[in-house]
């Protein structure tokens, strides 16, 4: 045997060489399987593209859509991301043409891939951006207590949001980034308005403390005089100019309290109490939670409207002249009272009116000196004032003067009443040494004569001086006259001359009536006008008739205090106008004006293109409260009347069909009776996209759906196209312009892209209020 025939023997018919030919056969097979099947899942994997879509920080973004457009083509699919934010969008073998994709999702900007190729494979990442960012308040008060309303208004004055916090948080989100103003308000608290910023992609985090918005007025009142605490004493808080916003009565020991919720302003208390002079603090500036304290060394004193006049009439010896009458005189008045002294001497007046600006003298009228039996030759005080709730005690002192006999002379002069006009019929008495000399009556012009008169003063010599006393019933009795321009109560007479004198008569009674104005010089009908007396008492009470006059009849010129008060509806009242004087002075009372207690805020509504809305509502909020309510008119113009005088800001909020909310931030309220004009602008509330739908040749698409997609929203509207082609979207946008892009579903073919825009896939178009965007669409049938 042959090698040959051996290596045959042993390789090829051996049952152990069979085996591992067998073992070679089957690991052929199977890499010629494997050959086969690794292609076959290469193409399936090519056959298809990945898309991820995540936010900025990588996290995914479920529910996202997409959208792949393929060149020249235009749209082929939309898919939705699922929760791994993954799509899989499968392609055609074969195919060459360039894609790109679109994915936009709820809160985030559309973003684009760029023209890829799909066969390349792979998967392509999509980053999506915050369309806006988010707001949280945080709002507590000095307790703890979280409720508060909060209204957001953008920096073009639209209203975005309006919400009450919940647990002490409010949050708005997907804001566009800028500066918004926050106005927060609760019941009890000064309301906050803060301005807040907000950046695309973030979260602004503000914390707002609410303070109390109460007002505390407290203190003691007490009688000036005698320290002792008043009970019953009308205490009053003031606001600003005139605007009473809270009243309390003083208890037993003269204290009270008076919280009102109120904004920062000036503040004063006014105190009135019968029988006293009604007296007004300083103003302060308070702040809400502040205390208008009047307490210890700064408690309120108040004065009696009248005082005590003691006096005892004396020799320069100091011994009592027990025969005498004692003449109170009140300058630019007369004779207001009179009294006999007693067997000292003494002579007392109580109730006599008091105060700065009144002046009183005493005269001695028939004083007899007991011991000479003569009429004393002059006794008269300076003019003095009287303590309100004091006594003044003026010391009385006879004078004495040689008595020498000298030349005669002539006394003439003239009697007028207040206005200048001459008083016939009025009596003169020419009073020396106490007691009347001469007589002589006042003919029709005023005028009188007294002839043969002993000189008083003649060559340097001065004896005692001489008195006029005018009288006339219905009239106040004067002694003050006027001599060479000098107003006094004793004169001399010049020996061999003519003495002229002037003397001026006040009615004993003065008539009260008046008139009652607005700040405009308006009349006002139907005002309640009452006279107060310094004990309590009215004196008289009318209503103005359709002129604003009124007449309460006619009151003593001597009154101790008298004031008006007048109250009307829709007018702040005018507290205590004091009219002692003009009464004592016999003057015409003075127009009253009243100033009206609504503030009007009135202005104009119009839209961007500063047209006028009409039929919008406007609302005035108080402090987080809506107080007043109007409509604009043809012309834009809206009016509301509101009482302000408790609110520290104010907010317009307008609304018309058609249009977004708009509001206006009012930091500065005017005041009663005063007017704030301010212009609102609203916007349209909807755009309109609207086109035609055509195909590759220019043909009409009818029934084809057309949806607009808002960036950012999540929202699709939709509309079909009619039998030219045409179609129309009307898409609200309540929080202003925003990005938005089309695409067509049609019953047959694909949608291909924009016409008017040259483009494959749709345009992203910029939607604002009121404006119309149009946009013609392409079908490839």
């Amino acid at each position: 045997m042959n090698k040959e025939a051996e290596r045959v023997n042993r390789y090829g018919r051996n049952p152990a060489g069979t085996v591992r030919r067998k073992a070679v056969a089957w690991l052929t097979s199977l890499l010629l399987l494997v050959s086969v099947v690794l292609p076959a899942a290469a193409q399936e994997a090519a056959n298809q593209v990945l898309l991820r879509v995540a936010d900025a920080t990588g996290r995914p973004v479920p529910a996202a859509t997409v959208e792949i457009y393929e060149l020249g083509t235009g749209l082929v699919a939309v898919q939705f991301t699922g929760e791994d934010g993954l799509v899989r969008v499968p392609v055609t073998p074969g195919r060459t043409r360039l894609w790109q994709a679109r994915a936009t999702a709820a809160g985030y900007e559309v973003r684009e891939t760029g023209w890829f190729d799909p066969a390349q494979g792979g998967v392509r990442a999509i980053t999506l951006e915050p369309v806006g960012g988010e707001l949280q308040l945080y709002v507590r008060d000095a307790d703890g207590r979280t409720g508060a309303s909060v209204t957001l208004l953008n920096s073009a004055g639209r209203v975005v949001a309006q919400g009450t916090a919940q647990a002490g948080r409010w949050v708005a989100r997907d804001l566009a980034p800028g500066v918004y103003t926050a106005l927060v308000s609760a019941e009890g608290k000064a309301p906050v308005q803060k301005s807040v910023s907000v950046g695309r992609g973030r979260v602004t985090v503000e914390a707002i403390s609410l303070a109390t918005g109460t007002i505390t007025a407290s203190g003691e009142v007490v009688d000036g005089a005698t320290g002792s605490p008043l009970r019953g004493a009308t205490v009053e808080l003031v606001r600003g100019e005139n605007v009473v916003v809270g009243s309390a009565q003083t208890g037993a020991t003269g204290r009270f309290t008076i919280r009102a919720s109120l904004p920062e302003d000036t503040y004063r208390l006014r105190v009135r109490m019968p029988g006293y002079t009604p007296v007004e603090t300083d103003a302060q500036q308070v702040s809400p939670g502040g205390l208008l304290d009047h307490s210890g060394l700064n408690r309120i004193k108040i004065y009696r409207t009248t005082g005590t006049v003691e006096s005892v009439l004396t020799t320069i010896g100091n011994r009592p002249i027990r025969t005498a009458e004692i003449v109170l005189l009140r300058k630019g008045l007369g004779e207001v009272a009179s009294a006999k002294v007693d067997a000292n001497g003494a002579v007392r007046f109580e109730n006599v009116p008091a105060g700065e600006g009144i002046l009183y003298q005493l005269v001695a009228y028939n004083a007899v000196d007991s011991l000479t039996v003569d009429h004393i030759d002059l006794a008269i005080s300076d003019w003095f004032t009287v303590n309100p709730g004091g006594t003044v005690q003026i010391p009385l002192v006879a004078q004495q003067f040689n008595d020498q006999s000298l030349v005669r002379s002539t006394v003439t002069g003239t009697v007028v009443g207040p206005t200048g006009l001459p008083i016939e019929g009025a009596t003169v008495e020419l009073i020396r040494r106490s007691h009347v000399m001469y007589k002589a009556t006042t003919d029709a012009e005023g005028k009188f004569l007294i002839e043969n008169v002993d000189a008083s003063q003649d060559g340097g010599f001065a004896q005692s001086p001489y008195m006029l006393r005018v009288s006339k019933e219905g009239y106040v009795p004067t002694r003050e006259v006027v001599v060479s321009g000098t107003s006094t109560t004793t004169f001399h007479v010049p020996g061999g001359g003519r003495l002229l004198l002037q003397a001026t008569l006040h009615p004993a009674m003065a008539t009260v009536q008046g008139r009652i104005v607005d700040t405009l010089g308006r009349p006002v009908s139907g005002a309640d006008v009452k006279m107060v007396l310094a004990d309590g008492r009215e004196a008289g009470r009318d209503r103005t008739d359709d002129g604003g006059w009124y007449r309460l009849g006619s009151i003593p010129t001597t009154t101790g205090w008298a004031a008006l008060s007048v109250t009307a509806e829709g007018y702040l009242p005018t507290g205590y106008i004091d009219m002692t004087a003009a009464l004592g002075a016999g003057d015409a009372l003075p127009t009253v004006r009243l100033t009206p207690a609504e503030t009007t805020v009135d202005g104009v509504v119009v839209d961007l293109q500063g047209r006028p809305v009409t039929g919008a509502n406007v609302q005035l909020h108080l402090d987080g409260v809506k107080a007043a309510e109007g409509r604009s008119e043809s012309d834009g113009y809206f009016s509301v009347k509101v009482d302000a005088s408790s609110a520290s800001i104010g907010l317009l909020v307008v609304e018309a069909e058609g249009y977004t909310r708009g509001g206006v931030v009012l930091t500065e309220l005017p005041g009663p009776g005063r007017t704030l004009t301010q212009a609102v602008m609203v916007y349209e509330q909807n755009a309109v996209v609207e086109g035609r739908v055509l195909d590759q040749n220019g043909q009409a698409v009818s029934g084809a759906r057309v949806e607009l997609a808002l960036e950012g929203s999540g929202q699709v509207r939709a509309a079909v196209t009619d039998a030219s082609g045409r179609y129309r979207i009307e898409q609200p946008l309540p929080a202003g312009a925003t990005w938005a892009w089309l695409r067509v579903k049609p019953e047959s073919g694909t949608f291909a892209g924009s016409v008017t825009h040259g483009m494959d896939m749709a345009p992203i178009i910029r939607l604002t209020p009121g404006d119309t965007v149009a946009t013609d669409l392409l079908v490839r049938r």
